[in-house]
């Protein structure tokens, strides 16, 4: 049976994990996977230090201010996609991206620009997220980086770049849009079967819930 966490049971998941990792106690591997992305946002460490604070926080969005948790949680969902290769193709993907740009976590973040779309298109038709265009968009932001030192100027030949992530982002969590991702099927092409079905809530990852 799929557990659906809570936006504060997200919250509480990122603070334990933070609070575990600086006493030095046992991680399990979800949570191992989360202190490492943790490791690389110090900026939030102040957040994640504070689980009451960021419990009476639900609920409060800040101008111009990235939200930690949710950050944090795409970090997380695209480590998982390509732990297991869905949608197929991610991993090659996400590596290439990571080779060309020389660094995984800027890499991530050009993904999370990918997945975000996905989702928002996705909840905007009312169909199924298509992996194979999301796959294509981190595609074509490993291209745009391959093809010269100017690679900024033509980013926004890749569809939804030339937004902020910060506002493509804010529409699809405002339609609980990663809530609902959670637990979907990838459909097996020109069929309505399922390819492979996202069990992040049953390892108890909470890495695509609205924070």
């Amino acid at each position: 049976m799929l557990m659906q966490p809570s936006q504060a049971d997200v919250r509480r998941f990122f603070c334990s994990v933070y609070a575990k990792a600086l006493s030095g106690q046992a991680l399990e591997a979800i949570e191992t996977i989360a202190s490492l992305w943790i490791d690389e946002h110090p900026e939030y460490h102040a957040e994640l230090a504070d689980v009451d604070a960021a419990l009476r926080n639900m609920a409060v969005a800040e101008e111009g201010k990235t939200n930690a948790f949710l950050h944090l949680s795409m970090h997380l969902s695209i480590s998982e996609q390509c732990s297991i290769d869905q949608p197929r193709g991610i991993r090659q993907a996400v590596e290439l991206l990571t080779h060309r740009r020389n660094s995984l976590h800027e890499a991530h973040h050009n993904t999370m620009e990918c997945l975000g779309r996905m989702i928002w298109e996705s909840q905007r038709a009312g169909r199924p997220p298509d992996g194979d265009a999301y796959i294509a968009c981190v595609q074509r932001f490993a291209a745009a980086v391959a093809a010269g030192p100017d690679w900024g100027a033509r980013r926004a030949s890749v569809p939804g770049a030339a937004r902020s992530r910060a506002d493509l982002l804010a529409e699809i969590f405002s339609s609980k849009g990663l809530r609902w991702l959670v637990a979907t099927r990838w459909l097996a092409p020109g069929t309505r079967q399922p390819a492979k079905r996202f069990d992040w809530a049953v390892r108890a990852s909470p890495a695509t819930y609205l924070l």
